[in-house]
């Protein structure tokens, strides 16, 4: 049986956990997720990872990682910018992510870590943590354009598929009775390259268990 083709029509990524999205055309896809993208997490002085969902202040960072030259370039919202490497410093250590999660990492030294602390209003550190495995809950995010227009007309206005963070926005895949963002995710990758326009090779793969509000797709 023949499936319908997926559109993306929009790729979100971030180098930093929690920074304002960017929409590149093209991204490499690996078994990991996109190549670069959440490779650095927020800490507060005890360790914690800072989470997007209860920090807002983030979102007004904007973030570019060059991974092949390990450069790292920050803007702020007063129009500074900060580029330096992107290679952690000093001993590993153990950091606190939540809900018992753990990851070991280094932060990462620069004149970032004072401006970002002055806006948080406490101290703060840029992470790398060693690997992004296991960091997600998900290599792939993926959100509907049908799923965000119901919620539209649920709503009675206007809702930003941005709000949701997914990595994919998808056209012509099915709503679901879940609300977007709610454990969206592509439970089953295969390295390709994916750019905006068009995913190849995208299907249905049946014995895969896909959470959220998209079917189960697989770049070939």
């Amino acid at each position: 049986m023949s499936v319908p083709a997926r559109t993306v029509v929009r790729i979100s990524v971030t180098p930093v956990k929690g920074f304002a999205l960017i929409h590149p055309d093209e991204v490499e896809l690996t078994l990991d997720g996109v190549v670069g993208d959440r490779r650095f997490l927020l800490v507060d002085a005890d360790g914690k990872r800072l989470r997007s969902s209860l920090t807002a202040w983030p979102i007004v960072v904007s973030g570019e990682y060059d991974a092949a030259a390990e450069r790292l370039r920050l803007r702020f919202p007063d129009g500074a910018a900060v580029e330096e490497s992107a290679l952690g410093a000093g001993p590993v250590r153990t950091w606190d992510l939540h809900g018992g999660d753990v990851a070991r990492g280094r932060v990462v030294e620069g004149d970032w870590n004072d401006r970002l602390s002055a806006l948080a209003g406490h101290d703060v550190r840029l992470v790398r943590p060693e690997t992004t495995h296991g960091l997600r809950d998900a290599p792939v995010t993926v959100v509907s354009r049908a799923s965000v227009e119901r919620l539209e007309r649920q709503a009675g206005g206007p809702v930003d598929a941005r709000r949701f963070r997914m990595l994919f926005d998808l056209e012509g895949a099915p709503s679901t009775r879940r609300t977007p963002g709610t454990a969206a995710a592509c439970a089953s990758v295969t390295p390709c390259c994916v750019s905006v326009g068009r995913c190849r090779g995208v299907r249905r793969r049946r014995a895969t268990r896909i959470r959220g509000t998209a079917t189960s797709t697989r770049c070939g």
